[in-house]
């Protein structure tokens, strides 16, 4: 909340923004709240929300984040259809057998998400949990049994695990200061990839052996940015963004020990993808095009030069790649959605005119 003269309280509740008039000399609140806006971003954990007034009666805020639509695209760009109703999303994974998708979605009101868990054959959703914190970025473990998510159940965000259909099964699986995000598990269910900022100036990737009592072991430790890891379906290569050049890059390096590192992307990339046989590494190159790259597996990794599989009409968010081939990803459900900022001209008059 922030006092804003000529003597009102604004404040956020689940994302409409509030003027209550407010008497100073008594140091209490008068009257009943009057509406500025709504559609504002607000997080109810911390009850945080982003706006600003000023002294000449100008309100800037932050918009909720918009809705997006899950779309399946075959490897030309053809849309093929969609995944559930559009909404803000983060996360989306497809499970090993591809029957299943997880993906994250937000309350509007709360700010918060939760985890659903669709059937792709029939395209009906289960809600993996429902408490009032936020459950964000699932990733299925090696056998479909389970999904990670990052929660902040316990404050900072951490690393959970549920099993899908069973009530209750919610496990801590890294529970540290700071905030720890989930990225990716390796095909023989030994090792979760993570990325946290704890103690560092800069994001990078770390690795959580899966067996009971292990503890994380940090894979590079660079002075930059290191996320968006991905396993090799072989296990022996790990696929991830850096910006050690100052602009976004795909890289690979070995799992083990994180040597033999080699750039992928010639000219800027993100979100590396492997196809299920590990013969393609697919990324987004700056622009928004989806890139492929022909990849010969084995200890002697090598990759051809990246050629685009399709330029898509829209911004792709994030995406999956599905056994079959196709690619499963959310996208903006409207158009130019412009700046995430929103400016009110004299609210104070909107305040006058009450609720």
């Amino acid at each position: 909340m922030e006092y804003a003269a000529p003597g009102y309280i604004v404040f956020v509740r689940e994302g409409a923004i509030f003027a209550q008039p407010f008497d100073q000399a008594k140091a209490s609140l008068q009257g009943e709240p009057r509406l500025l806006a709504s559609g504002a971003h607000y997080f109810f954990g911390p009850a945080h929300a982003t706006f600003s007034v000023s002294q000449t009666g100008v309100l800037a805020y932050q918009i909720a984040r918009p809705p997006s639509r899950v779309t399946w695209y075959d490897r030309t760009g053809k849309a093929l259809g969609t995944l559930g109703e559009p909404a803000p999303i983060q996360g989306l994974r497809i499970s090993p057998d591809g029957l299943r998708a997880a993906v994250d979605i937000q309350n509007p009101k709360t700010g918060t998400s939760d985890i659903w868990v669709y059937d792709l054959g029939t395209g009906v959703p289960t809600r993996l949990h429902s408490d009032p914190t936020d459950e964000i970025l699932p990733v299925w473990s090696a056998d479909g049994s389970k999904v990670f998510y990052r929660s902040d159940r316990h404050g900072p965000p951490d690393i959970l695990e549920m099993t899908p259909g069973a009530p209750g099964s919610e496990k801590d699986v890294l529970v540290l200061p700071g905030v720890q995000q989930p990225e990716d598990a390796s095909r023989d269910g030994a090792t979760l990839t993570y990325t946290d900022a704890f103690n560092a100036a800069f994001l990078n990737i770390w690795l959580l052996p899966l067996q009971s009592g292990a503890k994380p072991v940090s894979w590079r430790r660079p002075s930059w940015n290191e996320t968006s890891p991905r396993f090799s379906p072989d296990g022996t290569w790990i696929a991830y963004e850096s910006d050690e050049t100052g602009e976004t890059e795909v890289y690979v390096a070995r799992t083990e020990g994180g040597g033999d590192k080699r750039r992928i992307s010639p000219a800027g990339g993100k979100a590396p993808r492997w196809r299920r046989d590990g013969r393609e590494l697919f990324y987004l190159a700056r622009g928004g095009a989806l890139m492929s790259v022909a990849v010969t597996p084995g200890p002697q990794w090598q990759a051809g030069p990246p050629s685009v599989l399709f330029q898509p009409d829209t911004e792709i968010e994030n995406y999956d790649m599905a056994p079959d081939g196709r690619i499963l990803a959310s996208v903006p459900a409207e158009k130019g959605r412009g700046s995430p900022l929103r400016v009110v001209l004299d609210w104070p008059a909107l305040a006058k005119q009450g609720p």
